[in-house]
């Protein structure tokens, strides 16, 4: 029996199906008798409309899922064209303008046009598809990770009509749970939906399948036509028990589609299954983990030993001689990312990765990775108030998020966020808190990548627990509504919803975020367009350089500003560019400065912005003015804690280092601080 495991749009073109890619290289491992080939078809989908336009629209979930949705749907056609012209209008005031006036036009007359000529291209790419497919596959797998549902059910329906003895399964994350028996009810053409990890259950339909059972006996993981009137919430998802015995992914059709288009691309391996994060299924208690989230559909954390991970990275690289990785795990955990970070600089290769992570990485964990060859951290910061992040079940606090920026923004490693905001039952306060800390300490580090409204989503926790959160009346988005009909839209359990406020619910107005947001990024827009101009030789908004006896910091974030800190002052500035408690503070400067008020000096320090207080614990903003720098500072602290940890008195090295480096003299500059202007 053969099988094509498709992809269609809206997954990123500079992109493989990272869980096709694995599952065909499962099944080919565990049962050679199994033909399976993937068929990257986004990427080709991409060539016809135009990468530009195709990157346009999957950046605005709905307009993709309305696109192939006006295919499955013709009479409500209508009801996109008006959608399709509100966001042209939109897009056409948007950074992406050129872009899109580039491939669609900035003629009005034009942009129905343009929309016939994409749902021509889109449809003709489908019944190509379906010509290539019948007659040779026997059996269709299709993903709905990202927010392919309608382009598959689209497939579906061509597929039977030419063949209707093919079997389609379904899988992805978007149906697991109760979204998939209605998707059965509702579109006869799908025949079986894979829920939760697919290897497992997939590999067993296939054999079950091969064998010719009529009918397929139910096999765990996989909804059928015969059981899911059954299982009104889904079945019971299927986990791999150690992911460390998984084959690596398989990316050979797509790295051909990726070199015939003369595509950047990234490999994506994956080092963990689930979130290290998420408690939920160690305590027994749902909201154990962040509240908004519904990417865990895992019930358990595994991950692989860091030695095996670098040295997939090495095959991966080696066979598709790509140096670009993307870890695209949940979070990556920072438990052992030392020993990782050096198995992978022990490969002995120029390599550029990314991975996500959350804030609790500290500096020389982050200096660590760097030095393998990071170039991007994925970091979920969302917020800048702490409350707000207990609110939003995060579990992280400012002075992390701040941490993290300020590091990866002297190593200049790139970063990658949101904010979230509108969360329910925020406050004005947090909203307040917010705002101040973008304006006063964030500025100067790189904006977040968007900005978003709290969207609830299927199988979050606040879905979950919606009493708990204020919201009650939870339904299909609004969204979906135009391109629907309205009996389609109630049987459907979709992964988007809307809902209604109860009075203890409802957020507090988050608009002066969104400004504060706004001035966030035209600050670094107009930063970088004055050092493009030569009207600016800053390397960052604001930095410091140590002279020795001095350092000096610039602040470009409101004004320009140059501050001198001599003495103890530059002492206990550079001590808190780590994070710091008072206590520790006061410890560390009681021998060699006992009349020493530190705690002024921090108030001093928080006063001009140029430090950030939280919780009795401290941090120096000011990022170093070059990596290399930052590097030997970061080292340098690493070392004197493991020092510390080992009992090797510290204390006395820590004196004669800081003795030689000029720390016990004591310059005091009227006011504490020297401050002039820039011109």
């Amino acid at each position: 029996m053969r099988t094509a495991l498709v992809c269609l749009p809206w997954l990123d073109t500079n992109v493989p199906p990272a869980g096709l890619g694995a599952l065909s290289a499962y099944v080919r491992a565990m049962d050679p008798r199994l033909e399976v080939d993937l068929l990257p078809e986004h990427v080709e989908a991409g060539v016809r409309i135009g990468f530009s336009l195709y990157r346009l629209i999957r950046s605005h979930p709905f307009l993709g899922e309305q696109v192939y949705a006006a295919l499955v749907y013709p009479d409500k056609r209508p009801a996109l064209v008006e959608r399709w012209r509100g966001w042209i209008r939109q897009t056409i005031g948007s950074e992406h303008a050129t872009a899109f006036a580039e491939t669609v036009g900035e003629d009005e007359k034009a942009w129905d046009l343009s929309l016939d000529r994409l749902l021509s291209e889109l449809d003709e790419h489908l019944d190509g598809l379906v010509d290539r497919v019948r007659g040779r596959y026997q059996l269709v797998g299709l993903t709905t990770s990202f927010h392919q549902l309608f382009a598959n059910v689209m497939l579906s329906r061509r597929l039977k009509e030419a063949d209707p003895a093919i079997r389609i399964v379904f899988g992805g994350a978007l149906i697991t749970g109760r979204a998939g028996p209605p998707l059965l009810e509702e579109y006869p053409d799908i025949d079986f939906i894979v829920q939760g990890e697919g290897e497992v259950p997939f590999l067993a339909l296939l054999q079950q399948l091969a064998l010719g059972s009529q009918p397929v006996p139910e096999i765990p993981g996989i909804l059928s036509r015969q059981n899911f009137h059954r299982y009104p919430q889904g079945v019971a998802t299927s986990e791999i028990d150690d992911i460390s015995k998984l084959p690596p992914p398989d990316y050979s059709a797509f790295e051909a589609q990726a070199d015939t288009h003369a595509l950047e691309w990234r490999i994506w391996l994956q080092s963990s299954r689930g979130c290290w994060w998420d408690r939920s299924a160690c305590t027994g208690d749902s909201k154990d983990r962040c509240y908004f989230c519904n990417l865990n559909q895992r019930q358990h954390f595994s991950e692989k030993a860091p030695d095996q991970v670098a040295g997939e990275i090495s095959h991966m690289v080696e066979r598709y001689k790509n140096p670009n990785i993307s870890i695209i795990d949940l979070t990556i955990r920072h438990r052992g990312i030392g020993h990782l970070a050096q198995a992978i600089k022990g490969l002995g290769k120029e390599l550029r990765f990314q991975c996500d992570a959350r804030v609790e990485f500290d500096s020389a964990e982050i200096l660590s990775l760097y030095e393998a060859g990071l170039a991007l951290l994925n970091v979920g910061i969302e917020g800048f108030s702490t409350a707000y992040l207990s609110r939003i079940g995060k579990g992280t606090t400012t002075i992390q998020n701040l941490a993290v920026l300020k590091t990866c923004a002297e190593l200049e490693v790139a970063t990658a966020y949101n904010l979230l905001v509108g969360f329910p039952g925020s406050t004005s306060a947090e909203v307040e808190e917010t705002e101040q800390s973008i304006r006063w300490y964030a500025l100067a580090y790189q904006p977040p990548a968007s900005i978003f409204e709290f969207n609830l989503t299927l199988g979050s926790t606040v879905e979950l627990h919606s009493d708990a959160f204020g919201i009650a009346r939870i339904r299909n988005h609004a969204g979906y509504r135009p391109f629907l009909p309205d009996d389609t839209m109630s049987r459907l359990v979709l992964p988007f919803l809307e809902w209604d406020y109860r009075p203890e619910g409802a957020p507090a107005d988050w608009e002066p975020v969104r400004r504060a947001y706004r001035d966030w990024l035209e600050f670094h827009r107009e930063f970088r367009h004055e050092k493009a101009e030569g009207k600016s030789d800053l390397p960052k908004p604001l930095y410091y350089q140590d002279g020795g006896t001095f350092i000096e910091i610039l602040d470009r974030r409101h004004g320009i500003r140059r501050i001198t800190l001599t003495g103890v002052w530059r002492e206990l500035y550079l001590y808190c560019l780590q994070i710091r408690t008072v206590e520790q503070v006061r410890a560390r400067f009681a021998a060699s400065f006992p009349t020493t008020d530190t705690a002024e000096i921090i108030r001093a320090c928080v006063a001009e912005r140029l430090m950030f207080c939280e919780d009795s614990r401290c941090l120096a903003l000011a990022p170093a003015v070059r990596p290399d720098i930052a590097a030997r500072r970061i080292r340098s602290a690493a070392s004197w804690y493991r020092l510390r940890a080992a009992g090797s008195g510290t204390r006395r090295a820590t004196r004669r280092r800081a003795a030689a480096s000029g720390a016990f003299e004591q310059v005091f500059l009227v006011g504490y601080f020297a401050l002039s202007t820039c011109q």
